[in-house]
């Protein structure tokens, strides 16, 4: 009866505290941007590219299912070349990049721009192919803290027009975050770059966001060695090789398993959240991967 009593205060005490950690979220929130940004909509200013008329888009992220998803539609080209295409990463790598023409690239890892970051040089790498490979209009979305980076120069291309999205993600008062969301302030930032490219997805109209290789499989392959260190096989549709167990690093250091969960929990919470937004604004994002383990959005198989 005395622990009921307990957990019946601490749920009190935490109701009264949620709100006022709410409102100190939204305050730094408002500060970062009134300091370090603007609280301009950058996703809807200057040239857009027109979206096909139905109004539909697919994202491609570099899951491993991806590589069968593709095959999919390569092999029926004659119907899904009608619909748009947004991609990530290292995408433009594969040979089908110039093929799907997509309208939309999305980066926001710091390697991409950061010189002094581990795989920076690939990140490089990665900017000039992309220059080099696209012959068609690309819209190129990047993070404001990323605007002035000197990779940027590796875009030599006159069919590419770099976009910038906020940078500073949304944690406060959730009445309010449809409202920073619909303004463009607001971002995916809660781990990963597809969650980027749905928010972008979602401003700029389309009405059916698909995703492709979001399998999302972080708990897969997951082990603590004797030495206590936390491990995984990451695997991703370009890899060549067999994925190896390595260290699992979060910010460069080994992480501890307790701040995996964490790390990984508030990824699938940030899908949850961009779900709810999609349908205020009437649209429906599509898991058509095959292998995802995230469990709020509509699922279908590729025809």
């Amino acid at each position: 009866m005395e622990d009921s009593k307990y957990y019946r205060r601490r749920d009190v005490i935490l109701s009264y505290l949620s709100p006022i950690i709410n409102i100190v979220y939204t305050v730094y929130y408002i500060l970062i941007l009134f300091l370090l940004e603007d609280f301009k909509n950058y996703i809807k200013r200057g040239r857009q590219i027109n979206r096909c008329k139905d109004n539909e888009v697919f994202i491609l992220s570099n899951g491993p299912s991806l590589n069968k998803e593709i095959d999919i539609i390569l092999n029926h080209w004659d119907y899904y070349s009608k619909f748009d295409f947004c991609v990530v990463n290292f995408i433009a790598n594969e040979a089908y990049y110039d093929y799907i023409k997509p309208k939309y690239y999305v980066l926001s890892d710091p390697m991409f721009f950061r010189n002094n970051r581990e795989k920076s040089e690939q990140g490089k790498k990665l900017c000039s192919t992309i220059s080099e490979k696209t012959h068609w209009p690309l819209n190129i979305y990047i993070q404001y803290i990323h605007q002035d980076s000197d990779n940027l120069r590796l875009f030599s291309n006159k069919n590419i027009d770099i976009k910038i999205f906020h940078s500073m993600p949304y944690r406060g008062i959730g009445r309010f975050r449809n409202f920073i969301f619909n303004k463009g302030l607001g971002n995916g930032q809660y781990g990963t770059v597809t969650q980027n490219a749905i928010y972008l997805m979602i401003l700029l109209g389309y009405k059916k966001i698909h995703l492709l290789g979001v399998d999302h499989n972080f708990f897969e392959d997951l082990v603590v060695t004797k030495e206590n260190i936390v491990c995984r096989k990451e695997k991703h549709n370009y890899d060549t090789n067999n994925p190896v167990l390595k260290p699992v690093l979060i910010a460069g250091k080994p992480a501890r398993l307790t701040t995996f969960i964490t790390w990984h929990n508030l990824i699938f919470q940030g899908h949850e959240i961009l779900n709810e937004y999609a349908k205020s604004c009437n649209a429906t994002i599509i898991n058509n991967t095959t292998s995802s383990m995230i469990d709020c959005y509509k699922k279908e198989e590729l025809c």
